[in-house]
């Protein structure tokens, strides 16, 4: 399988993994990998602490290389749906796996079509491994995450409990609402405009699929493979390419797809300023993510009964200091702005050097994509799960 012999190219993750509590150590073999506890196998904590040793098998090669690169490309859906700004639901546990539990009926919502080739190939290893689903999507979403160069440690709470209900039907916020409603939509789950602005800053690692009919892999901003502050900065600039389908707006660049959500939540009068405040600032961007992904992902659980397993997650790879600056596109400027933010001075900032560019679509099938952007997309479909409250 292709899959896997790319894989091989990848240096495996450490074979030995130290973490402060015995209960997380099930979370490696929730990857698919062979857990082996204690010097002596017995499983024996030592000083406080349980050493995990792993071996990887050759399905979770093609685990991680399939699941990283391919289920979480979905994060826009099909038919002109995206789910880019996700949500919980408040009024029954979640995220709780309802969405793989009672696939039978959720992947029949119209904002969830497409997505049940993921949920199939992601099925083998849900069956196989130990941890409810609702964790086993929050964790490998969390480890996808880590793929990312620029992201903050992600944190990890383990002990979800698995829903016992499918979600109801029509709760994702659509690409072409106000921003007024997608606001008092993510309000009524408990999270503020400021979660929603962090929790946006996922589309400086993504791109749509079947927005425009006619393209897919576009991505939201001309930095596809870094979590960084470029989305915030071009999602400011004056559209100039047509955006003529339902929930797209003009966008500043060739080769790149601009959603009205996107657009309606960067100039609305209760979040602009808290986006221009996060362009060029890397720092705070990756920061404030980290905290609402957290907050996010055990909205409707027990927090007082999950354990903090964030010492299995591995470290992110760190952006340069060149990846972090923010820029203008080749020929544009200040003058390019259409600023909202009226009580701050915008970020002075350099532009490229170079021609008008035209940004290449996301490539499911590279590896070099592999290391960066699609290693990150996980988040996505573990959002998709979290959409419906």
């Amino acid at each position: 399988m292709a899959l896997k012999s790319r894989w091989s190219d990848l240096e495996p993750p450490p074979p030995v993994c130290n973490v402060t509590s015995e209960g997380c150590c099930g979370l490696l073999a929730a990857a698919g990998e062979r857990e082996l506890l204690g010097r002596d196998g017995g499983g024996k904590k030592q000083e406080g602490k349980c050493l995990c040793c792993v071996e990887l098998r050759g399905d979770l090669e093609a685990f991680k290389f399939n699941l990283e690169v391919q289920l979480c490309r979905f994060d826009t859906g099909t038919g002109g749906k995206v789910r880019g700004i996700c949500v919980t639901r408040t009024s029954v546990t979640c995220p709780d796996g309802s969405i793989f539990i009672f696939g039978e009926t959720e992947l029949h919502y119209e904002a969830n079509l497409g997505i049940a080739d993921a949920f199939n190939l992601e099925a083998p290893f849900i069956a196989r491994s130990n941890i409810s689903v609702a964790d086993f999507i929050q964790f490998a979403a969390t480890i996808s995450l880590t793929k990312c160069p620029g992201v903050a440690q992600p944190p990890f709470l383990f002990g979800r409990v698995d829903a016992t209900a499918p979600a109801p039907e029509g709760t994702v916020p659509e690409p072409f609402q106000s921003a007024a409603d997608i606001l008092a939509r993510m309000a009524d789950a408990g999270l503020s405009p400021a979660d929603t602005v962090a929790l946006l800053a996922s589309h400086s690692i993504a791109g749509a699929d079947d927005v425009d009919p006619d393209a897919s892999g576009v991505p939201f901003d001309s930095t596809p493979s870094l979590f960084d502050t470029q989305f915030f900065l071009e999602t400011l600039l004056n559209g100039t390419i047509p955006g003529p389908n339902q929930g797209q707006a003009s966008s500043p660049i060739q080769g790149e797809l601009r959603l009205q959500s996107d657009f309606v939540i960067a100039h609305d009068d209760v979040t602009a300023c808290i986006w221009q405040g996060l362009v060029n600032n890397q720092q705070a961007m990756a920061q404030a993510f980290q905290q609402s992904f957290l907050k996010m992902g055990i909205l409707g659980q027990d927090a007082f009964k999950l354990v903090d397993c964030s010492d299995v997650i591995p470290a992110p790879p760190a952006l340069t200091p060149s990846q972090a600056q923010a820029f203008f596109p080749p020929q544009l400027n200040i003058n390019d702005v259409q600023q909202s933010c009226q009580s701050a001075t915008f970020p002075n900032l350099p532009t490229a050097p170079g021609a008008v560019v035209s940004v290449p679509s996301i490539n499911l099938g590279s590896l070099q994509l592999y290391l960066g952007l699609e290693c990150g997309k996980l988040v996505f479909m573990n959002w998709i799960e979290q959409s419906q409250f």
